[in-house]
């Protein structure tokens, strides 16, 4: 699926006409804002980062799901000019980020990577969490008003380590796809 859009947003709402249209979009643009946050990227882009005194088996990409390498350079010494490497001297872990080298030795230095990543596709469950959310934003917002009427206290309750506007069912979607914690 691709991202959602305003028109799948007021399609979840029951909202016809137009007249919501900008505060629509500025509560599904800060739901897809959150959901980024708990799984990555949903849509596919190039990022460059750069991982300063590398010393170990691996390092970890920060933005997970990762397509593929594309480049790979590192500086082993200050001072020293970043060296291009083969790509394909190094195993790539998509879903968590994991580079490791492709002979098992150590990597060292400086390290700037560049990778594609997010999803070419958005899971289903997480096109349904964004949308959940972007609607809970909507509902919340107006006030002391009763819940939406198939909504239930437990789809509201605290959640350990998700935003109060969070409700459950979409916590319960995002969960498989969620990022472990960050590791720079």
């Amino acid at each position: 699926m691709a991202l959602p859009t305003l028109d799948d947003l007021k399609t979840q709402l029951n909202i016809p006409g137009t007249g919501n249209d900008a505060e629509l979009q500025d509560m599904l643009d800060a739901a897809i804002d959150v959901v980024q946050n708990i799984v990555g990227p949903l849509s596919t882009g190039s990022v460059t980062e750069t991982h300063y005194n590398v010393a170990g088996p691996f390092l970890v990409l920060r933005k997970v799901p990762v397509g593929s390498l594309t480049a790979l350079s590192v500086r082993w010494y200050a001072g020293m000019s970043a060296v291009d490497q083969d790509i394909a001297g190094y195993l790539l872990d998509p879903d968590t980020g994991v580079v490791r080298t492709a002979n098992g030795y150590p990597l060292k230095g400086d390290i700037t990577v560049t990778y594609t990543s997010g999803y070419d596709t958005v899971p289903v469950a997480v096109h349904l969490a964004t949308l959940i959310i972007a609607a809970n934003l909507w509902e919340t917002q107006r006030g002391a008003m009763p819940l939406p009427a198939n909504a239930t206290d437990d789809d509201y309750a605290a959640n350990v380590g998700f935003a109060p506007a969070i409700p459950n069912r979409a916590k319960t979607l995002l969960e498989p796809f969620a990022r472990g914690p960050m590791v720079a």
